[in-house]
């Protein structure tokens, strides 16, 4: 029997602001692998239920999936309509609501769909975040990787990321409002009723309050090109038994 291309999708999990995007790319590029943040595929949703006027009705959102027909580039870039709309995935309308969107179940079936599509298109060399994502997507992969640092350290790299962007015109961004939501978000991420957040059992946990995004990055390189070696040597012996 052949090997599933799930089993070398490489997922990279952790709660909001410990660097899972950054190094998700980092990491692709190293490996030649294609990128997917599955957050940008429900905001490209939240963007698409917007332009088209559709309100938060079950009903009417679950119908416009069937027009909601995105593609994702291999840098994890989203064409929606024929347009990149990757720059527009952040506005304030978009956030104000994806969390709503991406709670209900049809919707994340929609998105786990586009997810394996993605997968499939690249042969299983992939590189995807997103929180559960391993669980509810890819249970076969056996590269799973859990970022993780306190909620302190986070907020301040997120200041940090801010302040360096912030060019004196609208609110500055404020460290404690930071903290405070992204507690809040770490709470919701534990509680979520559809699919909540929790360290896979075969994840590879990684602290990474000591270390900068290079350090990260060869780290889980590491584990992968040591993880996928032991599985093709698995499969020789099988072979020739």
């Amino acid at each position: 029997m052949g090997q599933n291309i799930s089993e070398n999708v490489i997922v990279i999990e952790g709660h909001s602001g410990v660097g899972k995007t950054s190094t998700a790319q980092t990491l692709a590029v190293e490996l030649g692998y294609a990128f997917l943040d599955s957050g940008l595929v429900y905001r490209a949703f939240s963007l698409h239920l917007i332009r088209h006027d559709i309100p938060l009705v079950p009903k009417l959102v679950y119908r416009a999936l069937d027009s909601f027909d995105p593609y994702i580039k291999k840098d994890g870039s989203v064409i929606l309509e024929g347009h990149d709309v990757t720059s527009l995935l952040h506005d304030r309308q978009v956030t104000e609501i994806v969390s709503s969107v991406s709670s209900a179940q049809f919707v994340r079936k929609k998105v786990n769909k586009i997810m394996l599509d993605f997968s499939s298109r690249y042969e299983g060399q992939v590189v995807i975040t997103g929180r559960s994502t391993a669980a509810e997507v890819f249970p076969e992969t056996r590269l799973i990787f859990d970022l993780q640092a306190d909620a302190e350290v986070r907020a301040m790299r997120r200041f940090t990321q801010r302040m360096e962007t912030w060019n004196g015109e609208g609110m500055e961004p404020n460290y404690d409002e930071i903290l405070v939501a992204l507690r809040k978000r770490d709470l919701s991420d534990i509680n979520k009723p559809v699919m909540p957040m929790a360290t896979n059992e075969q994840a590879v946990i990684i602290n990474t309050e000591e270390l900068d995004l290079k350090e990260v990055v060869d780290q889980i390189s590491k584990e992968v090109r040591l993880k996928i070696a032991t599985i093709e040597g698995v499969m020789r012996r099988n072979k020739e038994l």
